[in-house]
C-alpha cells in the first residue's frame, strides 16, 4: 500500500484522492479489457473445432453465454467501482487491526488485501482504515492511531 500524505488528507475528509480514483479506474479498465480480449477466443474454437453442421448453433449459444458473462462482469465488478469513483467517498473503519492471510480485520470488520501484500500495522494496534464503500472490497489507506478509540465503523 503506497499512500501519500495527499491520499490520507483526502481520506480523512471522507473523500477519494485523485490518485486513488485513477488507480480504481485503471483496475476496472483492466478487468473489462481482459474480459473483452478473452471472449472472442471461445467462438473461434467452436468454429474451427466443430463440424460445419454444428457450428451455427454452438456459436450462437457461446456468444449468448459470453454476452451474459460480460454483462455480469460489468454489473457486479465494474459498475460498483464506477459509482464509487463518481461519488468520490470512502468509508472509515476504526479499531484494532488483525492481519490474516489475504485479509485484514479492523474493528472486527474484514477487508480483503491485494495478493502478496501485508500492511505495516502490527496485530492488535489501533488503526484507521479507509475502504471503498461498496461492500468494502478494497483497502485504500491505513494509518495507525495514537490515542485510544472506540471500535466503530463510520460511513463516509
Amino acid at each position: 500500500m503506497r499512500t501519500t500524505p495527499d491520499d490520507l488528507a483526502a481520506n480523512r475528509a471522507g473523500n477519494l484522492s485523485p490518485r486513488q480514483a485513477s488507480a480504481l479506474r485503471r483496475e476496472y479498465r483492466f478487468l473489462m479489457a481482459g474480459a473483452l480480449t478473452g471472449t472472442p477466443v471461445v467462438p473461434l474454437f467452436a468454429y474451427f473445432g466443430l463440424p460445419a453442421t454444428e457450428r451455427p448453433a454452438v456459436i450462437a449459444i457461446t456468444l449468448l453465454a459470453e454476452l451474459a458473462i460480460l454483462l455480469a462482469i460489468y454489473w457486479f465488478g465494474v459498475r460498483p467501482v464506477i459509482q464509487v469513483i463518481a461519488r468520490g467517498r470512502v468509508d472509515t473503519l476504526l479499531g484494532t487491526a488483525s492481519w490474516h492471510r489475504g485479509w485484514l480485520s479492523v474493528g472486527g470488520q474484514r477487508v480483503p488485501l491485494a495478493r502478496g501484500s501485508r500492511p505495516s500495522i502490527v496485530d492488535g494496534q489501533l488503526c484507521r482504515a479507509y475502504v471503498v464503500p461498496k461492500g468494502r472490497i478494497r483497502l485504500l489507506a491505513l494509518e495507525p492511531v495514537d490515542t485510544p478509540i472506540a471500535t466503530t465503523a463510520r460511513r463516509g
